[in-house]
């Protein structure tokens, strides 16, 4: 459980951290800058998911005696419990990000999606 909770922590931490980068560089300020830090984010985020879980599952393998099975079970047990502490430590952030750090975010997403969609020619 420790285990799960720390490489929890690690992913939300470390894509906490690319937000915040994202946020103090500028591309949370304007509408059509905010679209490729999604997609950059996305990537990266998935990038840091998919590291901190081979690691998290590798030393939990490593931590488990000999006699035990490490099988699919047990893999994937140890994913779903680092994802979910991923996922509450995120939700804490994005609810401090939305109504502390960046209270104008929903507002630059509206809009961000209002472009895309004149972009396709549609009208208001």
């Amino acid at each position: 459980m420790k285990l799960s909770l720390t490489y929890g922590f690690f992913i939300a931490l470390a894509t906490s951290l690319l937000s915040l980068g994202f946020f103090f560089t500028g591309y949370h300020d304007d509408a059509s800058k905010l679209q490729t830090a999604q997609n950059v984010g996305l990537v990266l985020g998935i990038v840091i998911a998919v590291v901190c879980l081979l690691m998290g599952m590798r030393e939990k393998r490593e931590l488990t005696p000999a006699k035990d099975n490490w099988g699919y079970s047990s893999a994937l047990g140890t994913g779903v419990m680092i994802g979910l502490f991923a996922a509450i430590f995120s939700t804490i952030y994005t609810y401090c990000y939305f109504n502390f750090i960046n209270p104008n975010m929903s507002e630059l997403i509206y809009q961000m999606e209002v472009l895309k969609m004149e972009a396709k020619g549609m009208t208001d």
